[in-house]
């Protein structure tokens, strides 16, 4: 009988330390700390529901189709959004080779004036192909923290038939570079 009581004794322990831990796990940093809860509050947005990554509260929009002409140029205007109230956005840009840009405005924005900032930029390459711009934008906080985030832009040059003639080529290259002996093949199926 002693043994039963000792037992008892253990699992009512255990069920108490269970009952302790999770009692604790449902408050948050915020509920414990009043200067989380009014930082989280001054850095949301309107759309700050839907998930948002790590990293710098600045949204990217553009009106871009994705398809360029080889040779001819194309103005994007690429529109940005933020939840902050004092710091400053600058966006930086890279290019893959081929893709050539120009930018039309300087790309600095005080986030005191307001929560969308707009751009424009010029995009062209000479050949078909795709190619990716990238924009780093990257928020300066006034107590000198930065917070940063990266987007990318797909831009195909040409039209179908080029894709397809280049998608036909990388297919006949192995991962290596070296070029592959294709042959028919014929599937026979038994029912």
């Amino acid at each position: 009988m002693k043994t039963f009581k000792g037992q008892r004794d253990c699992w009512l322990l255990l069920l108490l330390v269970l009952v302790v831990g999770c009692s604790q796990e449902g408050t948050s940093e915020s509920a414990v700390n009043p200067d989380v809860a009014v930082e989280q509050v001054a850095t949301s947005s309107p759309d700050s529901f839907a998930y948002q990554k790590p990293g710098a509260s600045v949204r990217f929009r553009h009106d871009f189709d994705g398809q360029l002409e080889p040779g001819q140029s194309e103005t994007v205007s690429l529109l940005f959004s933020e939840a902050y109230d004092a710091g400053s956005l600058s966006l930086s840009f890279s290019a893959d080779a081929g893709l050539e840009y120009r930018l039309l405005q300087t790309p600095v924005f005080d986030l005191q004036s307001t929560a969308e900032h707009g751009l424009t930029i010029d995009l062209s390459a000479r050949n078909p192909g795709r190619y990716y711009l990238r924009i780093f934008a990257e928020v300066m906080l006034p107590q000198g923290q930065p917070d940063r985030r990266v987007f990318g832009l797909a831009v195909d040059v040409g039209n179908e038939g080029d894709k397809a003639e280049e998608e036909g080529e990388a297919m006949a290259k192995d991962f290596r570079g070296e070029e592959l002996i294709l042959l028919p093949a014929r599937e026979n199926r038994k029912e």
